[in-house]
């Protein structure tokens, strides 16, 4: 069996972007308000003249009519309901099964996720390697 050839991919750079130690301002020029104040002249409120109320004498023998009663409401005896017939339904087969379709991409989806956690753990040990020294 023949081994399979090498291929050898340039290394790219680590590109940081540090941008913590950026000093950048912004200048906002507000206008000046120059706030003159003027007296507001109000008019005299009008004199207000209420009428004077008459005198009111109250009868309070009224007689207040009876309010009639409903009369009451007998339902009629009602015949008992008829009780349903038992449906016995058919037994059904079991659904079919689907064919396991993505199984090939499964694997590989399972591979990726394998490669990407130990390149994270990778990449979270604090010590750096003697080769990038």
């Amino acid at each position: 069996m023949p081994t399979p050839p090498i291929i050898r991919f340039p290394k790219w750079p680590d590109i940081i972007l540090d941008l913590h130690n950026i000093k950048a301002g912004l200048t906002i020029v507000l206008p000046d308000f120059d706030f003159t104040l003027e007296p507001i002249v109000l008019p005299d409120l009008p004199e207000l003249y209420l009428p004077e109320v008459p005198n009111l004498n109250l009868n309070l023998d009224l007689e207040i009519p009876e309010i009639p009663l409903l009369p009451e409401l007998i339902l009629p005896e009602l015949p008992d309901i008829p009780s349903l017939p038992l449906i016995r339904l058919p037994d059904l087969p079991p659904p079919p099964t689907l064919p396991d379709l993505f199984a090939a991409l499964k694997v590989i989806a399972d591979l990726i996720r394998l490669i990407t956690k130990v390149m994270c753990l990778l990449k979270m040990i604090p010590f750096a390697p003697e080769w990038r020294a």
